[in-house]
């Protein structure tokens, strides 16, 4: 009973969420916007959360069925990464007699439309970044595909009582009784879930042409703003087209190869030695002679490893790409279905998001070269 009441509790709580949701959006307010897509996003973490509970339960209470399995491995990159949970949720029973327990809770348009919410909500929440005209699209796409998986979430074939005092609140949301052969009194979740979700998104969602535009502005206005940076750059004293290109290039290859476990390992190592050189004393002349060697051995080192796999790295980034990312996104227009519409989108998202993430350090470590020169100059 208490695991009844649990998920009776969850239910309304996630139908709550959606209706603030909803009001959020229809508001004619971009910070209401913005806080409309951190809270779908809370919801579409809910939802994946949910489902992963799911396939470990059914994994545990059964060995004669073919269900996806959870390593230790498994666990930890679903909990550190939002990707590896979009998989998860595209995976479901791989036997039909466990269908009505678990279903994939994502197809390939939701599967797109939670990546592009997140790397949106992201951009929202952590860099104060969005475009006023894209970010309501984006949210109320969202909030159609999380609807989606709730729906696909609940358990179908089943029902159980509920109490009078949720039936009626539930009814405020579009919930209008079972139409399948349960007795009144009963609650069948994933037809409520569906009614329910309906009731909420239905007139949320954008049409195929207003969504086209304002996925096709988004991408102008970044793809704008990419230039305006890279000129702005271009114009600071001491700054090259070959410098910048260098710069392109090692951003590129240090996104992709900063963390390697050796050069982390490394640069740990280093920074613990000069910790204990700074609480040293003086007079520990011949202890601090072996710690620089022993600094200047593991920097060697490091210096090698990542020679090493920048002559095997092959850039991918270079200037041509925004201009091919600007064309790409004026041809959004001939999408024919909001599907390939999204995951079109999708790509060029991800793909403007790696350049947007380098110029952002580069203005800054630009910034911060021009200060330790002009300081160098003055003898400080």
């Amino acid at each position: 009973m208490r695991d009844q009441y649990g998920s009776d509790a969850q239910f309304l709580l996630f139908v709550d969420q959606l209706a603030e949701v909803r009001d959020l959006l229809l508001a004619d307010d971009v910070t209401k916007h913005r806080m409309a897509l951190v809270a779908v996003d809370n919801l579409a973490e809910i939802v994946l959360h949910r489902h992963k509970r799911h396939i470990q339960k059914l994994a545990g209470e059964t060995r004669r069925h073919r269900v996806p399995r959870v390593s230790q491995s498994d666990a930890a990159e679903l909990n550190a990464r939002f990707e590896a949970r979009v998989r998860l949720g595209r995976k479901g029973g791989e036997d039909p007699s466990i269908d009505r327990l678990l279903r994939p809770i994502l197809d390939e348009l939701d599967d797109a439309l939670f990546r592009t919410g997140h790397a949106y909500r992201n951009r929202v929440y952590h860099a104060d970044h969005h475009n006023a005209a894209v970010l309501p699209l984006i949210a109320r796409s969202y909030s159609g595909a999380v609807g989606r998986a709730f729906v696909r979430l609940q358990p179908t074939q089943t029902a159980h009582t509920i109490a009078i005092g949720m039936r009626q609140h539930l009814a405020r949301y579009g919930y209008t009784g079972s139409r399948e052969s349960w007795a009144e009194d009963y609650f069948p979740p994933a037809e409520a879930a569906e009614q329910i979700v309906t009731h909420l998104t239905a007139d949320l969602q954008p049409t195929l042409p207003a969504a086209k535009a304002a996925l096709r502005e988004d991408i102008a206005w970044r793809t704008d703003w990419a230039d305006d940076v890279i000129c702005d750059l271009l114009r600071e004293p001491g700054m090259s087209p070959e410098r910048f290109a260098w710069g392109l290039r090692w951003g590129e290859f240090w996104s992709a190869h900063g963390t390697d476990d050796e050069v982390v390992t490394v640069d740990r190592e280093v920074a613990e030695i000069r910790h204990r050189l700074l609480e040293m004393s003086d007079d520990a002349r011949e202890k601090r002679d072996v710690l620089y060697a022993r600094i200047d051995e593991l920097e060697n080192a490091r210096n090698q490893r990542v020679q090493a796999m920048l002559r095997q790295f092959v850039p991918k980034l270079d200037l041509d790409r925004i201009a091919h990312t600007r064309r790409l996104g004026e041809r959004l227009s001939t999408a024919r279905d909001a599907g390939t519409l999204t995951i079109r989108y999708q790509k060029l998202d991800e793909a403007m998001q790696v350049i947007e993430d380098f110029l952002d350090d580069m203005a800054i470590g630009w910034g911060r070269h021009v200060q330790d020169e002009e300081e160098r100059a003055r003898g400080n």
